[in-house]
């Protein structure tokens, strides 16, 4: 069984392992362990969201400083 966003620590992926004697469930991205219960959405922790837009990639931020190089010295060569 695969959870998703449910690691208390990283928010990441948790799978079931099933282990001899026991069943518990392991981080993909950050590798903690849950053992026991899975902690319920109201028990992890919120992570806040900017309403500013975020860039994907390097190459975004390049386009965006170029795009405003090539603004200011239009306004610059206007003035």
């Amino acid at each position: 069984m695969i959870v998703t966003q449910s690691c208390p620590r990283c928010r990441g992926t948790l799978t079931r392992v099933r282990d001899i004697g026991e069943t518990y469930h392991s981080c993909v991205q950050c590798g903690h362990v849950v053992y026991g219960a899975l902690p319920t959405v109201s028990a992890l922790p919120q992570i806040e969201r900017s309403d500013r837009p975020t860039a994907a990639d390097r190459s975004e931020i390049r386009r965006r400083q170029i795009r405003r190089a090539k603004q200011a010295l239009a306004q610059r060569q206007a003035a």
